[in-house]
């Protein structure tokens, strides 16, 4: 359950459309798109199901990890699942309401552990979205032990958005710190999913505009 469908729940707007289901054994789940539009489905299903299951008969081999989040009564709640169990994570429990923020959170965190085992680590994030590459973007030049970070985007299925892999630092190799650091406020400010942008200045605008000394933008980096 997120923090929005939670704060749904106690200010009573939770949309009457949606249905939650008793989970039965050998029971067909009737629409499986508006089941799992419910946060009380993910909670039982997911959840429940991984705690009581999936760690009972767990294919992680050994050193591998499995960390779950947003699927708990509690939305802070993070656990990791391993050959040993499932564990509580507790450095990783957030308030964050967006996943964008909460996938940054994560890979920091890896970042963390590749530096306390004193190793150069690869980490690839997988995602639909553009906030998260830009997020990527703003924070992988304070990911010191990782050599590779990729963005996974994109269908295998689909001509139009096929998979694709893109090298977050080879891209940031490519830009300027202060691009780096002000790319998010860039972003936001040009129109992104939370925000839109001003008239007549849109992405090409301001991407124009950096190639130019990007200095002269840098407070853009106190907006938060």
């Amino acid at each position: 359950m997120t923090f929005k469908t939670l704060s749904k729940r106690q200010n009573g707007t939770v949309d009457p459309s949606l249905f939650s289901l008793h989970l039965i054994e050998g029971r067909v789940i009737p629409d499986w798109k508006k089941f799992i539009s419910s946060g009380e489905n993910i909670i039982r299903f997911l959840g429940d199901y991984i705690a009581k299951h999936i760690r009972q008969n767990s294919s992680l081999q050994e050193g591998q990890s499995l960390y779950l989040a947003g699927l708990f009564s509690n939305p802070e709640t993070v656990k990791m699942l391993n050959q040993n169990g499932m564990l509580d994570c507790s450095c990783l429990a957030s308030t964050q309401e967006e996943a964008d923020t909460r996938i940054i959170l994560h890979a920091l965190y890896s970042d963390k552990l590749y530096q306390e085992n004193n190793v150069q680590g690869r980490i690839v994030v997988k995602s639909p979205d553009t906030d998260v590459l830009v997020l990527l973007v703003h924070y992988f030049p304070n990911m010191k032990n990782t050599s590779e970070l990729w963005f996974q985007t994109g269908l295998i299925t689909s001509t139009k958005d096929c998979r694709r892999y893109i090298p977050v630092h080879e891209l940031c190799k490519s830009l300027s710190s202060v691009v780096c650091e002000i790319l998010p406020a860039d972003h936001a400010l040009t129109g992104c999913d939370t925000t839109s942008s001003f008239f007549g200045i849109g992405k090409n605008s301001m991407f124009k505009a950096l190639k130019e000394p990007p200095n002269q933008f840098s407070d853009l980096s106190r907006i938060e």
